[in-house]
């Protein structure tokens, strides 16, 4: 069964999503499978004392392996140390690769607190948050980006 793009908002360090928009770090790594196709959308959330969301980016393909493999492939795109990379896998026997391609800035970028107050009950996703087609989140989020 196929799965179709869709837009979904991840959290990210600041430090990573400077890399990611520097064009330093194109591969965003996750110790869980994030079930997404290729050409799905993806919202960075910066996680706080930033809180905001000021980049997208498309999904150009997903990748599932070993924290070995993972690494073996694509150390030179995921903008982190083997070290790092080791610590944040310590434990886990599965490493998630989401290829990022076509980023894009979200200008201005959308404060948690504007994002609070626009859309009620707005959180920021632990792991990540789908985006139901024609929802008031999807449609902010869209307005900011061409």
């Amino acid at each position: 069964m196929d799965i179709e793009a869709l837009d979904i908002v991840i959290s990210v360090k600041e430090e990573y999503l400077t890399m990611i928009l520097n064009g330093d770090k194109t591969i965003e790594l996750r110790r869980k499978a994030i079930n997404v196709a290729p050409g799905s959308r993806v919202w960075l959330y910066a996680k706080s004392p930033v809180a905001h969301i000021s980049a997208c980016a498309t999904v150009q393909r997903v990748v599932m392996g070993t924290p070995r493999v993972v690494w073996n492939r694509y150390r030179s795109d995921v903008g982190i140390t083997r070290g790092e990379f080791d610590a944040y896998f310590e434990g886990s026997t599965t490493a998630c690769a989401l290829l990022l391609g076509d980023v894009r800035c979200v200008v201005p970028a959308l404060k948690l607190s504007d994002l609070r107050s626009r859309l009620k009950g707005f959180h920021p996703p632990q792991f990540f948050k789908r985006l139901s087609k024609g929802s008031p989140e999807l449609m902010l989020l869209r307005s900011y980006v061409a």
